[in-house]
């Protein structure tokens, strides 16, 4: 009597829930080889596994089953070729790693000999079963297309959003449980949170999210209504509905992306502030670095072209808050200077308000438009295709109007307080820049020197005294260019 094992297999999950076929599978399995006097030694069973590729668990544990047991199994049984592969390339690998077992494939459903005729027959099932498959996913990917271009999402829901049926159509709607979280999670992050402060906030809400998933999702156009995919940007249809507005969105974009000047900021030593404003006088800019003595170390700023250029930290730091000092405005220049820097951010107030009711005019104005559109569509004046490309051009104009819109509309700064910092910045230059980290340092070693700062051999400034204060002398003269720089770098704490 010859052995036999049997493999029967479904697709979907749900198909083993209900039982159904898998049991009518293995009742077919066990008959057949009854009917051939085989002894059924096996039934393996594949629940939920596509037959696309040859990379299934079960199938894997059978094809070794069959090397382990070579030549005390004969036979496997499957009900249809079509449950053992859907692809006749992995179809024919099968077979071969089969018979390498000394295993012969028979089918239930379909008869297979070999001889010509039935290795041809054989051949065309396996095709046909690709085929099918083929079919069926160009099927599935139509309709998944045709959902996506009505404003539908067909995929598992994101995080703050649940899968529904509506209108006996799938698609998502805000899930009350998880949805204010991520509208907070955004707006957290549109208002200046860090991401890690962020994500430590979502665990303390009870969401668990990788590194990973955190930042894909809030790359996710989803959550303003907007569906990317197959090529297209589609916007979403209720009750399928944006969580955050494209203002937030894109200011959380802003949050994840890399800081400015990365590779800058990871040049930078703070035990070296100087390097990149200092030049030999040769021009070269210093470098910096260590020197190892017998009982310590010693900071040193050198020249590589120049023979000798090796100046102590300590000497360097006190010559550069000296000249620091001499660039310190004395009271009566620093009243002149504040009243400028307070003239002009009122102006700039001013004109930025203008603008920004310029854009919500035109805010104002393209809404109106797309409501108009939406209602002559629905009146039937205006086509379905017509109407959607010309509202998702509306919807464009408006993403761009929101974002300049959330940039014009900054939070009124306090001058007086401002105005106060700056008296105190200014008039302590060389204070500040002492106590300052590595980048807000250079920040005001660009501005003050942004040519850089020439030394000598012993530590001491060759600037000229007149190129050295050309920066301030403008300033106070009322040059506008130099009003605004210096006001926009007070306005930065350090």
């Amino acid at each position: 009597m010859e052995t036999a094992i049997a493999y029967i297999r479904v697709s979907d999950s749900r198909q083993v829930i209900d039982g159904n076929s898998l049991a009518t599978q293995e009742r077919q399995v066990r008959e057949y080889a009854q009917s051939r006097g085989y002894l059924l030694d096996r039934v393996f069973v594949e629940p939920g596994e596509s037959a696309k590729t040859e990379n299934r668990p079960v199938l894997q544990e059978l094809l070794q089953f069959c090397v382990e047991q070579r030549g005390q199994v004969q036979t496997l049984i499957v009900p249809k070729i079509d449950r053992l592969a859907r692809n006749a390339y992995d179809y024919t690998g099968l077979k071969l790693r089969l018979a390498k077992s000394d295993v012969r494939l028979e089918s239930v459903g379909e008869r297979l000999e070999n001889n010509p005729v039935g290795r041809f027959t054989e051949s065309i099932l396996a095709s046909v079963a690709q085929f099918d498959n083929e079919i069926r996913a160009e099927r599935c990917r139509g309709g998944m297309v045709q959902a996506v271009m009505e404003g539908r999402w067909v995929w598992p829901a994101p995080l703050g959003f649940r899968n529904i049926r509506f209108n006996s159509k799938a698609t998502i709607e805000p899930d009350p449980a998880t949805a204010p979280a991520v509208v907070e999670l955004f707006c957290r992050l549109a208002g200046g949170s860090q991401p890690r402060e962020a994500r430590e906030w979502l665990l303390q809400q009870g969401v668990k999210l990788g590194r990973s998933q955190f930042f894909r999702l809030i790359r996710n156009p989803a959550y303003i209504g907007t569906i990317e995919a197959f090529g297209q940007t589609n916007i979403a249809v209720p009750p399928f509905v944006p969580l955050v507005s494209r203002a937030v969105f894109r200011q959380a974009q802003a949050a994840i992306q890399p800081r400015l000047f990365p590779k800058t900021i990871r040049r930078d030593n703070p035990d070296f502030p100087l390097r990149g404003t200092l030049r030999c006088e040769c021009g070269a800019f210093l470098t910096a670095g260590w020197a190892h003595g017998r009982s310590k170390r010693y900071a040193h700023y050198r020249c590589k072209s120049c023979h000798g250029v090796n100046l102590r930290r300590e000497i360097v730091h006190a010559a550069f808050c000296d000249e620091l000092r001499a660039l310190e405005p004395n009271p009566e220049h620093l009243d002149r200077l504040c009243e400028r820097i307070l003239a002009h951010c009122r102006q700039d107030e001013r004109s930025l308000e203008r603008r920004r009711q310029r854009v919500v005019r035109q805010i104002e104005s393209l809404s109106k438009l797309q409501k108009g559109i939406a209602t002559k569509n629905a009146l039937g004046v205006i086509p379905d295709d017509l109407a959607k490309e010309q509202i998702k051009e509306i919807e464009d104009e408006l993403a761009e109007l929101d974002l300049k819109q959330a940039n014009l509309a900054r939070p009124k700064d306090d001058l007086d307080e401002a105005i106060l910092f700056a008296k105190g910045f200014l008039g302590n230059l060389a204070d500040w820049w002492s106590a300052a980290g590595v980048v807000n340092q250079k920040r005001l070693q660009r501005f003050v020197f942004p040519n850089g700062l020439t030394v000598g051999r012993d530590g001491a400034s060759r600037t000229a005294e007149k190129e050295r204060l050309a920066g301030l002398s403008e300033l106070l003269h009322a040059r506008q260019s130099h009003v605004v720089g210096y006001s926009k770098l007070c306005a930065k704490p350090f």
